[in-house]
């Protein structure tokens, strides 16, 4: 399964939007080198592929998470 994560202002990234590609395999999650980063939440959801699904994170996640699509 592939997920792409929206990271908000992360440590590599300060002050911007970060997507990141993200594989799940076997049970555990495996980012990608692919990413997009952009000033604004629009510029890098539209690299997100169409017709996917996003989810909210969980409260557990890393606080810079903002969203998660499937």
């Amino acid at each position: 399964m592939t997920m792409w994560i929206v990271y908000r202002n992360p440590s590599d990234y300060p002050n911007k939007w970060v997507v990141r590609t993200h594989y799940v395999i076997g049970g555990q999650t495996k980012p990608s080198n692919q990413l997009f980063v952009g000033d604004i939440l629009d510029d890098v959801r539209a690299a997100i592929p169409p017709g996917r699904v996003r989810l909210r994170p969980h409260p557990e996640d890393d606080p810079v998470i903002y969203e998660v699509w499937v």
